[in-house]
């Protein structure tokens, strides 16, 4: 027979594995937050630091700083398709001007994007999680 005690640490048990089980597991609640490109920057960047923030409310904040203080920043919004495979990104959160990107890889810390452009695209980029 269980005891109390018993029943408490097995109930917290199963509850603790239903939480880590949902928490963090899919691609939309794990591509969420601040990203830096790290490779292979410089032969698609130049010498620019990219840096894109991936919100919870499916909204995207892209800044390109080229030096000297100079930067450039683009809002849209996004969306993870393709059963998680593809991320759609629709610049200044028009429907019409959208980009699309194979998700390759995509961990806790790192995120690996091909450019899917049918005009030439192909570029593969390696984002790492900003803390």
């Amino acid at each position: 027979m269980l005891t109390s005690a018993t029943k408490i640490i097995a109930g917290l048990g199963i509850l603790s594995i239903t939480i880590l089980s949902s928490c963090g597991s899919s691609p939309e609640k794990t591509i969420v937050g601040k990203w830096k490109v790290t490779g292979p920057a410089k032969s698609v960047m130049g010498n620019r630091e990219v840096l894109m923030s991936l919100d919870q409310d499916k909204k995207l904040t892209l800044e390109v700083n080229m030096g000297a203080g100079d930067s450039d920043t683009h809002q849209g919004t996004y969306e993870i398709a393709n059963e998680g495979k593809t991320l759609v990104v629709y610049r200044e959160g028009k429907k019409d001007r959208r980009n699309e990107a194979e998700i390759v890889s995509l961990t806790s810390s790192e995120l690996v994007l091909v450019d899917k452009d049918p005009r030439g695209g192909g570029d593969t980029l390696i984002w790492s999680r900003v803390k």
